[in-house]
């Protein structure tokens, strides 16, 4: 990400406002200015280790589904055990998190109503209520970070709405990021709404 940042940089262009997805997130707060490239290195590693390390019973699991949000949701309320969305993707792909044998449950049950779902590889269940005990420790990260305020609009995955021009808040919202949905559908639509009309990934 930060690469085509510095290649767009060269040929003049220079983003109005930026997002990005799960930790994609992060390339878009190097480019808002929020961290410095050797930061968000760091900062990412730490998120990692620290989503990596969490120590429960079950890490559970995830899962693509090749249908809208709203139909998933109908659909995993009839599934028992904790699983939820936890990447809104586009209108016709959510990713699911949850508790291992309910996402399991729930991808053959997606299977008999003829929606494509499959399990993704992933060490835990990411952007869900599974790695919330990761984020005690990651904001002790970063207290730790020289965070700065938005020199560039960037939306939130957790809000989709801006972040705020307070440390604390960018902080809180990074935090929260670990264990909420990507809200990515709200974001392009948010920008769209705004007049962004031109958009490059």
């Amino acid at each position: 990400d930060v690469a085509i940042l510095r290649l767009l940089r060269q040929y003049g262009l220079e983003p109005d406002v930026v997002c990005g997805h799960s930790l994609g997130e992060y390339g878009a707060l190097v480019a808002a200015g929020v961290l410095e490239f050797q930061d968000a290195l760091l900062a990412v590693s730490a998120r990692a280790k620290e989503m990596a390390g969490v120590q429960v019973p079950d890490n559970g699991k995830m899962a693509s589904v090749a249908a809208p949000v709203e139909k998933v949701e109908a659909i995993l309320k009839t599934i028992s055990g904790y699983v939820a969305p936890a990447n809104k993707n586009c209108p016709m792909q959510t990713v699911i998190a949850g508790e291992t044998k309910a996402v399991e449950a729930a991808v053959k049950k997606f299977g008999s109503l003829g929606i494509q779902a499959q399990e993704i590889r992933v060490s835990h269940a990411f952007h869900s209520k599974i790695v919330e005990p990761a984020q005690i420790s990651y904001r002790r990260f970063l207290e730790r970070m020289d965070l700065k305020s938005p020199r560039v609009p960037i939306l939130s995955n957790v809000t989709a709405a801006y972040y705020p021009e307070e440390v604390s808040g960018v902080r809180d919202l990074l935090v929260a990021q670990i264990a909420s949905p990507v809200e990515f559908i709200r974001q392009v639509e948010r920008m769209h709404k705004d007049g962004v009309r031109l958009f490059i990934e």
